[in-house]
């Protein structure tokens, strides 16, 4: 929730913002290798004018596990959209690890025992009920298939070949080993 110029908590995010927020990154959290994060800029319409009106807004950052706890560092929250600035000369920010951004709004939990804690003003840490596993990197992926199924594995061992993480030869036998469980 973060608080309006009146004082009055609006949420952080809309229903259709939290929908498309929670299908792509958890998507892309189960592709992320141990020092990888998910960068985002998700628009949305806000309420605006007194609640008679609506304008569009856009909500930046990063997230990433860290210690098995989901972190959420913020660039922008809610920043009105100019659609005719250059992205160029004025980009969406997305926070940093190091230097805390400066939101223009203050973010405050939508009730007592929220499953989060701010670490920084801008930024949000959620200890989940269970712990997450922690992400692992390239080569465990690669011998631990931790259930995925074949085409999910294929997928993401042609994924580390284009990022020239594992060579053609490994691409090879590795490819070869995974379709002889078929």
């Amino acid at each position: 929730m973060i608080p309006a110029d009146d004082e009055k908590k609006l949420p952080l995010f809309t229903p259709t913002e939290l929908n498309l927020l929670s299908e792509h990154v958890s998507a892309g959290l189960r592709s992320c290798g141990a020092d990888e994060e998910i960068v985002f800029a998700i628009y949305g319409y806000h309420t605006a004018m007194l609640g008679l009106g609506r304008e569009e807004r856009v909500t930046a950052g990063r997230i990433f596990v860290s210690e098995g706890k989901l972190n959420l560092v913020f660039g922008m929250v809610q920043k009105r959209v100019n659609s005719n600035e250059d992205r160029r000369l004025a980009p969406f920010t997305t926070g940093s690890r190091f230097t805390p951004a400066t939101l223009g709004v203050n973010i405050t939990p939508a009730s007592a025992g929220s499953a989060y804690h701010l670490k920084r003003a801008d930024w949000l840490v959620f200890t989940p009920e269970e712990e997450l596993p922690e992400m692992t990197t390239p080569d465990t992926i690669t011998e631990q298939p931790g259930g995925k199924s074949i085409e999910e594995r294929l997928l993401l061992l042609k994924s580390l070949r284009n990022k020239d993480l594992i060579s053609d030869e490994e691409f090879r036998n590795k490819r070869l080993q995974i379709l002889n469980e078929l």
